[in-house]
């Protein structure tokens, strides 16, 4: 079976860059370019994986997987947040994403392919995020 990824980020050339790391790795690639239309298509298309950007403008990394947590369709969809800040806002990003993995830009195309198979590995368990 073929695994979806939905990829959320106000930047085309990162959409571009993981939609052909994705795709040619053999994956369904659904693209997103802000947090609203992001959070449309996981509750339409149920991706098995998302690729969310930290900083967006209007609703930002955060406060979409806020929204995904709470809500019963997408609140164990496994997410790697895509963040340039190694300082504490990544790092409280971490501590309130829940079962979000973290990927620092910039990154090598096989680090993030690595880092949405290891999502697609693991167990997936219930989670609960509050604001």
């Amino acid at each position: 079976m073929r695994h979806t990824v939905l990829v959320i980020d106000d930047q085309w050339s990162m959409q571009e860059l993981a939609r052909i790391v994705l795709q040619t790795a053999g994956f369904r690639v659904l693209l997103a370019g802000d947090g609203a239309t992001g959070l449309s298509l996981a509750r339409t298309e149920h991706p098995d994986a998302i690729l969310l950007d930290l900083r967006m403008p209007g609703l930002d990394g955060l406060d979409v997987l806020r929204v995904l947590r709470q809500q019963a369709g997408t609140a164990e969809i496994p997410v790697l947040l895509i963040t340039p800040d190694a300082g504490e806002e990544a790092q409280a990003a971490e501590r309130r994403a829940g079962t979000a993995e973290i990927l620092r830009k910039p990154f090598h195309p096989p680090e993030l392919l690595r880092g949405v198979q290891n999502l697609l590995a693991r167990p997936t368990l219930p989670v609960a995020m509050t604001g």
